[in-house]
């Protein structure tokens, strides 16, 4: 048994007026989320299959087990349950939005008024030190206001090793974001900076010359002789979508975004 695009649609969404009631409940009661989760994982493996990579954006999603009531404080949990539920909900998004562009864009469907095709999309490249929540939102982000944005870690290789790979994805780049968190950090003569990869990757940036901003989780630091002629911005821990104004600003500057 399959279902259709249109009807997979419909029910993703429906599963999204679910999560206002799921974000009233306490950890403690995680199974209802559990439960939620798994029908959309049903869902999906009926309308795609479990091999399709979107699919597999919603089921990698968020990989963490939710701690059980016993251990630990109880706001500790409540938050832990509640970024949980939060990088489904972005990761739903991302799969619904993905869904509608590529029903809009079948022969046998009106493509709607201001979609974006896929070929029209300008690349974003995002240089970060791992999978987090806010990455994905951030992600989700760029896809929402027309933007294709590129990690590298999900993309083909065709025989490059990782050093190559990166040149290659942040030359066919129009953009780069660069994502500094405090959960992927390192310390240096007291102050916390991003990973080696994420500095190494704002050289090359820079040395491509192409237009990017520094996104800077607060607390996180460049050093202050780094930061001389970058455009960043700083944005309070849990809510990186207080940084999406600049992005858009920044996007419009470089002649990117209408």
């Amino acid at each position: 048994m399959t279902i259709s695009r249109i009807a997979l649609i419909a029910q993703l969404k429906g599963f999204l007026d679910e999560l206002p009631a799921l974000k009233q409940k306490d950890y403690a009661n995680a199974q209802d989320f559990q439960l939620w989760s798994d029908k959309i994982r049903d869902c999906l493996r009926l309308g795609l299959g479990d091999a399709h990579a979107l699919y597999k954006r919603f089921d990698d999603a968020s990989p963490r087990e939710i701690p059980m009531f016993r251990f630990g404080d109880r706001s500790t949990y409540q938050r832990a349950y509640l970024n949980e539920v939060k990088s489904k909900e972005t990761a739903l998004k991302s799969v619904v939005q993905a869904l509608e562009l590529e029903t809009s864009e079948s022969p046998d469907s009106a493509r709607p008024s201001g979609a974006v095709k896929e070929s029209e999309r300008l690349k974003v490249f995002i240089s970060h030190g791992g999978k987090t929540m806010a990455r994905l939102e951030l992600q989700h982000f760029l896809w929402q206001i027309g933007m294709e944005p590129v990690v590298v870690d999900d993309r083909e290789k065709e025989g490059r090793n990782p050093d190559q790979n990166v040149d290659y994805w942040l030359e066919q780049s129009d953009f780069a974001v660069v994502l500094a968190e405090q959960s992927r950090s390192s310390k240096q003569d007291e102050i916390t900076i991003p990973r080696a990869n994420v500095t190494d990757e704002i050289a090359r940036i820079r040395g491509k010359q192409k237009p990017f901003i520094v996104l800077l989780e607060k607390g996180m630091s460049l050093g202050s002789n780094q930061l001389t002629g970058l455009t960043y911005e700083t944005f309070p821990t849990d809510h990186i979508e207080a940084s999406f104004k600049k992005i858009e600003l920044e996007l419009k500057a470089a002649g990117l975004l209408a």
